[in-house]
């Protein structure tokens, strides 16, 4: 389930690049996405509060395993799970995102870019906090300024590029 939760709206982004530019799809596919993600986030907290244990809803598959010779076996996993400082952080999350898909509703200028932007950093946001593997941690978090930058540099405000670059050196 905590898969499916990062992973949803990564995808809903893939199949909306493929959805002609003067459609009005984008946000209703960004708000029923983070409504289903609503919907799971209910039934995660749900099972969490079912079961015991200081991390629950692991999910932990080999990723990337490799030999470095004599120095042994390099290896790193896609695992996720939740724990009692990143379940309210992920509820918060996903909260926040129906508010901006809200919020963002009169966005008319490069609509499509904006919410295929708007659901990736959702997906990557909610993969971060998820993260119980450091590399998985790192590359959630790094996936998520390249859609920050974006639409910090193109839906921003004043200084909107010169915000966009700071963040991204920073």
């Amino acid at each position: 389930m905590l898969s499916l939760l990062i992973f949803l709206p990564i995808a809903i982004a893939l199949l909306l690049i493929f959805v002609p530019s003067h459609s009005k799809v984008f946000r209703v596919a960004a708000l029923g996405t983070t409504l289903v993600q609503l919907i799971i986030v209910v039934l995660i907290c749900n099972q969490y509060l079912g079961e015991s244990g200081a991390y629950r809803l692991i999910e932990k598959s080999n990723w990337i395993s490799f030999s470095m010779g004599e120095w042994g076996v390099f290896s790193s996993y896609y695992w996720v799970g939740l724990d009692g400082m990143s379940l309210p952080l992920v509820v918060m999350s996903v909260v926040v995102f129906i508010i901006a898909a809200l919020s963002s509703w009169n966005i008319s200028h490069h609509s499509k870019g904006y919410f295929i932007l708007f659901l990736i950093l959702n997906g990557a946001i909610i993969g971060t906090f998820a993260a119980m593997d450091t590399l998985l941690f790192f590359v959630f978090f790094e996936f998520m300024l390249i859609p920050m930058y974006f639409l910090i540099g193109i839906w921003g405000g004043q200084k909107r590029e010169y915000a966009s670059v700071k963040f991204f050196l920073f």
